[in-house]
């Protein structure tokens, strides 16, 4: 956070879900956790589609609002339940 010129509080970036997290609501906790072991090829292609995607609408927001952030936050809260192997395999 910081201020601009007339004192109001401003944000210095801005942030979206990351791609785990929204494979996780699209598909339901269930399915993702189960795709994970027996279809982590179909889950690897959606996670790079929503990466894609969330990438895109990054700098969608970015031209449209005129922002200047310098950086995004990505939060990716359902990646914190893989353990260290496949947060690197899938989430990383």
């Amino acid at each position: 956070l910081g201020t601009n010129v007339v004192g109001q509080l401003i944000c210095t970036a801005f942030g979206t879900l990351g791609p785990f997290t929204v494979a996780t609501d699209l598909r339901g906790p269930t399915e993702i956790y189960t795709d994970l072991y027996e279809r982590p090829d179909f889950l690897k292609k959606l996670l790079d589609i929503l990466t894609n995607k969330i990438i895109k609408w990054c700098e969608y927001r970015k031209q449209k609002l005129g922002e200047s952030k310098d950086g995004v936050f990505i939060g990716d809260d359902s990646a914190a339940a893989l353990s260290p192997d496949l947060y690197k395999e899938f989430a990383y």
